[in-house]
């Protein structure tokens, strides 16, 4: 990585001094005539000296970049119709840390079975075909990015309901056939068996 010319608080110092003070060098404010002007060099350099202190020459000088990117969670369990909030977070390469939640990209690998919002909200799918579904939501951004794995069940069975077929009257000796379906939320039925 490159490094501005001026990488530490005592360059950023001395280099301030230099071009406040010319040849004459911190000793000469003090022999200048005025006091007015020697009192204006010595509160520039306090001020120089206490902005080189409180701000990293690195963060100063250096914009970090971006490094990797991770979701939290990485796993997820949701039920029909849940939704849950993802957070994506950036790394930095001088070790700082940033949310990306509003600014990734949010993807869904199968939005039969789970939706995601531009702020990483994902959205359970209101009915499945063959449950449980599987999805992959993946948070992308500065080319990098991470993933979260959603499952989607239907939720606890509510009630089973049993029916029969033929549904006519049957005759003395006709199969029956009997079906269990298990039901977790209205509109939702799971077959049994």
């Amino acid at each position: 990585m490159v490094h501005a010319p001026f990488c530490s608080e005592s360059s950023l110092l001395q280099f301030f001094a230099a071009s406040l003070f010319g040849k004459r060098g911190f000793v000469g404010v003090f022999m200048m005539p005025s006091s007015n002007l020697r009192s204006q060099s010595i509160i520039a350099l306090a001020t120089l000296s206490l902005l080189a202190l409180t701000v990293s020459c690195r963060g100063f000088f250096v914009t970090p970049q971006l490094s990797s990117i991770a979701v939290d969670p990485t796993t997820l369990s949701l039920t029909l119709d849940e939704t849950e909030h993802l957070t994506a977070t950036g790394h930095y390469d001088d070790d700082s840390t940033k949310d990306l939640s509003g600014r990734a990209n949010w993807t869904s690998s199968d939005e039969t079975v789970a939706t995601v919002n531009s702020s990483g909200t994902v959205t359970a799918a209101s009915s499945l075909a063959s449950p449980p579904g599987t999805a992959t939501i993946t948070a992308s951004s500065g080319g990098f990015s991470a993933t979260c794995t959603v499952t989607v069940n239907t939720g606890p069975l509510t009630a089973i309901a049993i029916s029969v077929s033929p549904t006519d009257n049957p005759t003395a000796g006709t199969a029956l056939t009997f079906t269990a379906s298990g039901i977790s939320r209205p509109q939702q039925t799971r077959r049994e068996g």
